[in-house]
């Protein structure tokens, strides 16, 4: 029997992971039959000395640029029978047709390989042997399909952190990070050069989404979290299990050989112009307060107009863009009228005063009256409807934190995985 024996080279020129394993192999022969048969009477025949060939082994690699890798592969060949100068291997990409490397003479090879992608071995054994006058040259060819296969494997080590993407500890995870601005998505992206434009790449990406404040049991929207863009072509990764790893294979046709790949994290919610604006109650005390002055006369003041006014953003579904959704705190009690908030709903353009809407008759409407929450101070969470552009209607839950939001999430690329099949 005919084995491989697999060891581990470390090439001190690149940063690299290795798996693998060792496996069976179909032998690919021919039976034995006289081939050649010569004058000095030495016969050639095809031998079959092993059923089996033995050899399996994946490599990984972090190079971004096909054709600048190190990665030293040793091979043993194990045949006790086989003198050394009768071993030759032969390394053949997959697909082609002539030998990428051809080794000859023994029975331990190292070969360094640049490019990512799978190799076939090819070994030929021969043994003679004398048989009464006639000299018989055995030989037996051995083949293994996809014997060696070096992979890209993603340690996300040089990309850069910043408000929207970060890199989990011990370089195991980018991260996008949900930060809510006038962006509706956050990209970030690394470049790969020099593949072979002939020949597809299979990208495989396990991700995750994560939503902090999902309520239990519920199952995540249908909507995008994840994208990727390669040069014109863009894939959209979603997930509907919370906090639940999923893998997503792509295979790349028209990749050109040079290309980026380009991570989109979509934002669970844009700022919008709209803003909550409190509105301090217009009525005076009855019993207002009394104050001398230097003159001797009395100053009365409205406990009302020395409430704070105070303000919150209000945010665009990514999910439905026609609900804006809000979290604010109304820090005081209107002495007045200690149960009652005065809001309006307000648009900022910075090119005018901007545009107040309010209650009237027919609904929400530009100018219109303050709206009055009876439940007082506290922080509450905004629900509102939008139609034409404008608040048509509103709901109010009291006692919502911002930091509880359902809507924020994060995405997690675990693994990101590039192979030449």
């Amino acid at each position: 029997m005919i084995k491989f024996f697999l060891k581990l080279f470390l090439s001190p020129k690149i940063k690299f992971l290795f798996f693998g394993g060792i496996f069976s192999g179909l032998l690919v022969g021919c039976s034995s039959e006289t081939i050649l048969q010569t004058e000095k009477t030495v016969n050639i025949v095809n031998q079959t000395f092993s059923k089996t060939l033995s050899y399996e082994s994946i490599y990984y690699s972090n190079e971004t640029s096909n054709g600048n890798l190190d990665i030293e592969v040793p091979i043993s060949v194990f045949a006790p029978e086989i003198e050394n100068e009768k071993v030759s291997l032969q390394i053949i990409k997959t697909g082609d047709v002539l030998a990428t490397f051809s080794l000859i003479g023994a029975k331990q090879f190292s070969q360094s390989f640049d490019e990512y992608g799978t190799y076939d071995l090819r070994l030929y054994l021969e043994k003679e042997v004398l048989s009464g006058e006639v000299m018989v040259i055995q030989r037996d060819t051995l083949i293994k399909e996809k014997a060696i296969d070096i992979r890209f494997l993603d340690d996300f080590s040089d990309y850069s952190s910043s408000n929207d993407w970060s890199v989990f500890p011990f370089n195991t995870s980018l991260i996008g990070i949900d930060n809510v601005n006038l962006l509706s998505e956050a990209s970030t992206q690394k470049s790969f050069s020099d593949f072979d434009t002939d020949k597809p790449i299979k990208i495989d990406i396990t991700y995750r989404v994560y939503h902090d404040n999902l309520p239990k049991g519920a199952s995540l929207d249908n909507n995008n979290k994840l994208g990727l863009e390669v040069n014109d072509q863009n894939f959209y990764l979603n997930s509907n299990k919370n906090n639940d790893s999923k893998v997503r294979t792509i295979y790349l046709n028209n990749h050109g050989g040079n290309f980026d790949l380009k991570w989109i994290k979509f934002k669970s919610m844009v700022e919008t112009p709209w803003k909550i604006i409190s509105i301090p109650s217009s009525a005076s005390c009855d019993s207002s307060a009394t104050s001398s002055t230097s003159s001797g006369t009395s100053s009365t003041s409205s406990a009302a107009s020395r409430a704070s006014v105070v303000s919150a953003t209000l945010y665009q579904l990514s999910e439905d863009t026609n609900i804006l959704v809000g979290y604010i705190n109304f820090p005081y009690v209107d002495t007045c009228q200690p149960d009652i908030i005065y809001f309006n709903f307000y648009y900022e353009d910075l090119t005018s005063a901007g545009y107040t809407f309010g209650l009237t008759s027919n609904g929400i409407e530009l100018d219109g009256s303050a709206f009055a929450l009876t439940r007082g101070s506290g922080n509450y969470f905004f629900r509102i409807n939008m139609q034409n552009g404008t608040p048509s209607s509103y709901r109010t839950t009291f006692g919502i934190l911002e930091e509880s939001n359902p809507y924020q999430f994060e995405v997690y690329v675990e693994s990101v995985e590039l192979s030449v099949p």
